[in-house]
């Protein structure tokens, strides 16, 4: 009977080869997954039940942030140069997280304030209040009912539009 030597070298070199191309392939798998899953910013909006502001801020992967941005609605800006102070209500409007590619991948939204209608035509409202109207407007914005807020934004486009 002869005896035959068994090579191991040569299988365990193979099994290792093997076990890196399957580490590799499941590597660029999960990589794949990832860019094309994974959110990697995330984007809120906020409206101030109060004076109708808004403001945007994206927030990165990394934890970066770009803004936030604020758009100052022409009643704030009324506000401040009359010097009437107020307390903001800030009110989630949305809240999205995005993947590399732009896909979303969560949404959030909230309920927007009885003001929010009012936006595009603060403006006009603005110019046609005297400043007493208009803190007497803010304070009900402030601290009034819902059903009050929304009498009082009606009551607001019959005087921004007459």
């Amino acid at each position: 009977m002869a005896v035959q030597s068994l090579d191991y070298g040569l299988s365990s070199a193979r099994h290792r080869s093997l076990w890196r191309a399957v580490a590799a392939a499941a590597g660029v798998l999960l990589g794949v997954f990832f860019l094309t899953s994974a959110p990697v910013r995330q984007v809120e909006s906020r409206v101030d039940g109060v004076t109708g502001s808004m403001t945007w801020k994206t927030v990165w992967f990394i934890g970066l942030t770009s803004g936030p941005r604020k758009d100052v609605s022409p009643l704030e800006a009324r506000l401040v140069q009359a010097g009437v102070p107020w307390t903001p209500r800030w009110h989630t409007l949305h809240n999205t997280h995005r993947t590399l590619f732009g896909r979303a991948t969560c949404y959030g939204c909230g309920s927007a304030p009885a003001i929010y209608p009012l936006r595009s035509c603060l403006q006009e409202f603005v110019d046609a209040s005297s400043e007493d109207q208009i803190r007497a407007f803010v304070r009900v914005m402030e601290s009034g009912t819902e059903d009050e807020q929304r009498a009082a934004v009606e009551a607001a486009e019959r005087k921004a539009f007459p």
